[in-house]
């Protein structure tokens, strides 16, 4: 995350990985991370996957578990996984739904090139893809969480001047989340307690009560505008320490420009998190017409 860094200067940077994580998956998420930058930029990884179209899961999934080499990028075989009681998508479906929602995914990320800076609809897709990967899908045996991090951080930063035309990337969410106690929340379900869920898991549950995107979005409006916000911090700091002009009197026009493109997307993402807004539904990842082999976006 960009509040733990050091941050020398305007360039990519890279989260800081909370200790108690095996290092193996910081290195699959590194490395899935840099791919999706390259993704975000129209730039083709390798003659393998262009843009967000189908074979981005599965291709995301095995550099994130490139250490389960038989789980990397392969579907789940079994139907007992369940979401909140809920069961999802059996595993029998998996490869026409995972095509489906890839399709719909093509079609979305295609559409937000071509509106730059609308954060709602930013927000939107992101949200649906998250909640589709995690809570619809939930289409590996694991690692699920980590490729929707991904894949979000990628949607939210399609439309990003600063990214797209000088390779400065500020992550807007962790891709990788603090130790979750398995065993601990085992126990309280097996003595009927109901485990006290983070804020994280917790909008994901409310978003599959309510079929409703709303609460997902302001959770990563809320922390697009926190990390916003430790970049610029830290950029103020950094100058501070070596100029003693105001540190605004230290940038060119180019820098000038993307710090006020960030600081007015920061504003932007504060207010969208502290103001009501009307339902906005789950989409059909799943239409009949997007299975189509020949359909066209």
């Amino acid at each position: 995350m960009v509040n733990n860094e050091e941050i020398p200067a305007f360039g990519f940077l890279v989260e800081k990985v909370p200790t108690p994580l095996p290092k193996t998956v910081a290195i699959g998420a590194d490395r899935a991370r840099a791919v999706m930058i390259h993704l975000v930029k129209n730039e083709k990884v390798k003659g393998k996957v262009k843009d967000f179209g189908p074979g981005i899961l599965s291709h995301l999934h095995r550099l994130i578990l490139f250490f389960i080499p038989k789980w990397a990028g392969q579907l789940r075989l079994d139907d007992d996984t369940k979401i909140a009681g809920k069961k999802v998508i059996r595993a029998d479906e998996l490869p026409d739904k995972v095509y489906c929602f890839e399709r719909w995914l093509e079609r979305e990320t295609k559409e937000l090139r071509s509106h730059p800076e609308d954060l709602d609809r930013s927000l939107r897709v992101a949200a649906a893809a998250h909640f589709g990967i995690t809570s619809e899908l939930h289409p590996f045996n694991d690692g699920n969480g980590r490729v929707a991090r991904i894949l979000l951080n990628g949607i939210l930063l399609i439309t990003n001047k600063e990214c797209l035309a000088h390779n400065i990337c500020v992550l807007p969410v962790p891709v990788l989340r603090e130790e979750v106690n398995e065993r601990e929340i085992r126990k309280l379900l097996e003595a009927g307690k109901e485990p006290k869920l983070d804020s994280y898991l917790q909008t994901l549950e409310d978003v599959g009560k309510s079929w409703d995107l709303t609460p997902l979005k302001l959770h990563l409006a809320s922390k697009w505008e926190k990390s916003l916000g430790s970049f610029l911090m830290a950029l103020h700091m950094r100058y501070a320490r070596f100029h003693k002009k105001n540190w605004h009197d230290n940038l060119n026009l180019i820098e000038w420009q993307i710090v006020e493109d960030m600081e007015r997307r920061r504003k932007w993402l504060e207010d969208f998190a502290a103001t009501s807004h009307s339902k906005d539904p789950v989409p059909d990842y799943f239409s009949a017409s997007l299975l189509n082999k020949h359909y066209q976006i």
